[in-house]
């Protein structure tokens, strides 16, 4: 039998492997996606061509160590392995473990949907949108606060396909609602609402949050806030938040400030809703201060956090996770996503979890290399985060 042809050894092989890698985590063929890949990239030989043309398929359908885990330690397939994996677990009925009478809440940072960079270009970071929809279709949430969605006039176009498959997987009524920042502010809250099981009412973008005071300035983020209510009768108030990020000094002083505006804020609401239970929920970027005694690493400002939270002029608690971490960066795990509730709320019971999902639960939340899996390239870096509600009003 004739020998396979060795490896190309030019520098643009592993630049095509790579690009071949994202079409097959996009369900297209691997052998195919890793030719036309080759052909694409300048500096591929036909030398390169004729050995990839005899290369087993098994190498250009390897990927990073957390993309080839396809089944947890639950022994289930993951459905963020790939966009194919994700299609056929939803077609055979499979869903997130969800208790009976419960109501599902979730939070996701969606890297700069749908581009997956800053500028409005199409990149290799850009958002799968079938495998997005898929995703949520899986996770099973009834309300999903959004962090890091572009302008409408660049994200609504990708957040109406997104809806669009999310209404056919599930028979659901999903609808979206922005903050109202302007254009040029960049990154918005969002909130994605089922409203087949959830009525939302009452929008509000609340500008205390941003550190500055004032809802837009400096490209910061306002809170987007939201009253839920459920058929069965649950009702809360819910915020979603984006904290600014950075492991500088002024980074943390700007979070510490906007905590502190939440205190405020939480009185407002109670005081606007005559009502206790308020969530608040997303990326608080907790990733701690580099130079700050005693505050280096995520672990070190969410103890702070809680702190604060308890001496709230109406008591707050963040909801401990299954799993520690929610984001990773160059590899390496962080918590920097959080759900924090009201101490009256009476619907979310003391010892109740925040479940961690996404490739940080795939990778367990342990150390992966350098190399990102699919899902950090095709969905986000961040990590979705669900909590559940007993659906009833207790109070």
């Amino acid at each position: 039998m004739a020998r396979a042809a060795a490896p190309p050894r030019s520098g643009c092989f592993p630049v095509a492997l790579n690009f071949a890698r994202l079409g097959v985590a996009r369900g297209f063929a691997a052998a195919g996606i890793l030719a036309t890949a080759l052909r694409l990239f300048p500096g591929c030989t036909r030398a390169d061509r004729s050995a990839v043309a005899n290369r087993p398929e098994q190498e250009s359908n390897s990927g990073p160590r957390v993309s080839s885990s396809t089944t947890r330690e639950t022994g289930e397939l993951s459905p963020f392995t790939s966009r194919v994996q994700c299609e056929t677990l939803l077609r055979a009925g499979k869903r997130a473990p969800r208790k009976q009478g419960t109501v599902r809440i979730g939070t996701w940072n969606i890297r700069w949907f749908p581009d997956g960079v800053p500028d409005n270009t199409s990149s290799y970071l850009s958002t799968d949108l079938s495998w997005l929809a898929c995703a949520i279709a899986w996770l099973d949430v009834d309300a999903l606060a959004l962090a890091e969605i572009k302008p409408a006039s660049r994200s609504r176009p990708a957040l109406d396909q997104v809806i669009a498959q999310l209404d056919a997987m599930t028979g659901g009524s999903y609808e979206v609602h922005l903050d109202d920042c302007p254009e040029s502010s960049g990154q918005h809250l969002g909130w994605l609402v089922d409203t087949s099981r959830l009525t939302a009412r009452g929008y509000v973008t609340h500008g205390a949050l941003n550190p500055y005071g004032a809802a837009c300035a400096h490209r910061l983020r306002p809170g987007l806030g939201v009253a839920l209510r459920s058929a069965r009768g649950v009702d809360f108030y819910a915020v979603a938040l984006h904290l600014k990020s950075g492991v500088l000094g002024s980074d943390l002083a700007l979070r510490r400030r906007s905590l502190l505006a939440l205190d405020r804020l939480l009185r407002e609401i109670v005081e606007d809703t005559k009502d206790t239970d308020v969530m608040i929920l997303g990326d608080f970027n907790s990733a701690g201060c580099q130079s700050c005694e005693g505050m280096a690493g995520s672990a070190a400002e969410a103890s702070w956090m809680d702190a604060r939270l308890k001496a709230f002029f109406y008591p707050a608690r963040r909801v401990p996770t299954d799993l520690g971490c929610s984001y990773y960066y160059r590899g390496q795990p962080a918590l920097l996503d959080h759900f924090v509730v009201t101490q009256a709320m009476a619907e979310l019971p003391i010892g109740e979890h925040a479940s961690v999902e996404g490739y940080c639960r795939d990778a367990r939340c342990e150390a992966i290399g350098s190399e990102p899996g699919f899902a950090n390239r095709l969905l986000s870096d961040h990590c979705p985060m669900v909590l559940s509600l007993v659906d009833r009003d207790l109070d």
